[in-house]
C-alpha cells in the first residue's frame, strides 16, 4: 500500500461508526490496489490477443499460460476478500448491509469479481484458439505427406517392379523401354493427381487470421 493509498484510508475512517466499517474502509483499499493490477493485467490481455493473431507460433501458447498464472494470482487474492465481505453480511445482517460504506464495498467487489470472469473466459478463448490452430497445422502437415506418397506410388511402384532380376523381362529389351517407362510413372502420376483434384483434397487452405485496429473495429465485408 502507498502513501496515496494510506492517505485516503486514514481519511476515511472517520466517517466510520464501528469496527465493522472501518474494516470495510481497509477491504476497500485492498479492492482498489486489486483493480489497479487487474487494469495492468487487461493492457497485457490486450497485448497478447495482438500478438496471437500476428503471429500464431508455439511462443503464444507459453505467453497465454503465463497470463493465465497471473489470472489465477488475482483471484487467490480476490476470492477471500469475497469471502470476508459475505461473512460479514451474514454476521451484521440489515445492520451492516444498509450503511454506505458496505454498498460502496459491495460495488467495487462484484466489478472486481465481473472482470476477473471477463478475463477469465478471455483466457479460455484464446487457448482453445490456439489449440485448434495447431490441430489445424498437424492436419496440414499429415495431409500434405500423404499427397506426397500418393504422388510417388507409381515411380515407387514401378521402380520396384522393373528392379527385379528375373531373366525374362520383355521391358528391358524394348528400343524405348526407358522412355516407356517414363510416360507410364508420368500417366500413372497424372492420374492420381486428377483424382485427388476432383475429390477436392488439394488445395482448400483456410484463409488467414485479419487483424484489426480495435478504434476502428473489424473489417468490412
Amino acid at each position: 500500500m502507498d502513501n496515496k493509498q494510506k492517505n485516503s484510508l486514514m481519511s476515511s475512517m472517520p466517517a466510520a461508526s464501528n469496527g465493522f466499517e472501518a474494516f470495510l474502509c481497509i477491504i476497500q483499499e485492498m479492492l482498489g490496489d486489486l483493480l489497479k493490477g487487474i487494469d495492468d493485467y487487461e493492457e497485457k490481455i490486450s497485448h497478447l490477443e495482438e500478438k496471437a493473431h500476428a503471429v500464431n507460433s508455439k511462443a503464444i501458447l507459453s505467453d497465454i499460460f503465463e497470463r493465465r498464472e497471473e489470472l489465477l494470482f488475482l483471484k487467490l487474492v480476490a476470492i477471500p476478500i469475497e469471502e470476508t465481505v459475505v461473512t460479514l453480511k451474514e454476521a451484521m445482517l440489515d445492520e451492516l448491509v444498509n450503511t454506505t460504506i458496505y454498498k460502496r464495498t459491495n460495488i467495487r467487489l462484484e466489478r472486481v469479481m465481473t472482470l476477473l470472469n471477463h478475463y477469465d473466459n478471455q483466457i479460455g478463448t484464446l487457448l482453445d484458439l490456439n489449440m485448434n490452430l495447431f490441430s489445424y497445422r498437424a492436419n496440414e502437415i499429415i495431409n500434405a505427406l500423404t499427397i506426397f506418397t500418393v504422388l510417388t506410388t507409381p515411380v515407387v511402384v514401378l521402380g520396384a517392379l522393373w528392379g527385379m532380376n528375373f531373366d525374362s523381362m520383355p521391358e528391358l529389351s524394348m528400343p524405348f523401354g526407358y522412355a516407356f517407362a517414363w510416360l507410364i510413372i508420368l500417366f500413372f502420376t497424372f492420374f492420381i493427381y486428377v483424382w485427388l483434384r476432383r475429390k477436392g483434397w488439394l488445395g482448400n487452405k483456410a484463409k488467414p487470421l485479419k487483424t484489426f485496429n480495435k478504434r476502428k473495429g473489424p473489417p468490412g465485408k
